[in-house]
């Protein structure tokens, strides 16, 4: 299936058309035949351009946008599968994610797909919130497994890891040999060490490595709370259709 053309940008009804540029940043030229293509204008475009991160609206609610050709693409397929839920588009789930992750865990999300205005009918919008709730039903449950397989994981390390820690502490106590200090040191430092070696995979894997399963978990439960709506684009994208 064709990937959808991702474009987060802010409504332009009661806002100017006008951004104030960034002096970093080189401006984008007067006349270009990709405007053309685009069906934008230079302006258009800048705006596009300018609010490309979520915006807080006057609600109190964070909304992250993207502009699809057809409510279609944000599934990976249409083809009818064995399974309690329809795939969505991973690149519009990869780019959602990644804008909900920056924006602060208390401030609520909302999601906003655009659409050009003859793309818009009745019941999209409850036949999409419906399709992703069950998909997030199902990245949920994924992802708690991955957090439980990590805590698992962790808690076999460490036990193992002191399993073998205490097999060196046993060594050293069996290596005493007083008529060579010099090879009873030898050994006892060097079981401790090993042991503590031992140990370094398990506890950094306790202190770190489980945490990234654990957020991704929290993430995807914040998306799947989110509300989802559909708009009409606020200017002809038509164009974008490919």
């Amino acid at each position: 299936m064709k990937k959808p053309v991702l474009h987060s940008f802010s409504t332009l009804r009661g806002s100017p058309m006008r951004p104030t540029p960034d002096p970093e940043l080189p401006e984008l030229p007067e006349h270009c035949d990709v405007y053309d293509r685009l069906g934008l204008t230079r302006e258009k475009l800048e705006y596009m351009l300018e609010h490309a991160a979520s915006e807080r609206m006057p609600d109190g609610v964070r909304e992250v946008r993207l502009f699809l050709a057809d409510v279609a693409d944000a599934f990976a397929t249409t083809v009818p599968v064995p399974l309690p839920y329809v795939d969505m588009n991973e690149d519009i789930v990869e780019y959602v994610e990644d804008e909900v992750s920056g924006v602060p865990e208390t401030d609520p999300v909302r999601i906003v797909l655009l659409l050009p205005p003859e793309a818009v009918n009745a019941g999209d919008e409850a036949l999409l919130q419906a399709m992703t709730a069950r998909y997030f039903k199902e990245r949920i449950a994924r992802r708690a497994r991955e957090a439980r397989e990590a805590l698992r994981s962790v808690g076999t390390a460490c036990f193992w890891g002191f399993v073998f820690m205490l097999g060196c502490q046993v060594v050293r106590w069996l290596a005493d040999f007083p008529d060579y200090p010099t090879v009873t040191s030898t050994i006892s430092e060097g079981m401790l060490v090993l042991g503590w070696v031992a140990l370094w995979n398990p506890y950094d894997r306790l202190l770190f490595s489980w945490w990234p399963a654990v957020k991704r978990l929290r993430l995807v439960r914040r998306i799947a709370r989110a509300e989802i709506v559909l708009r009409a684009a606020p200017f002809d994208l038509s164009a974008f259709k490919r």
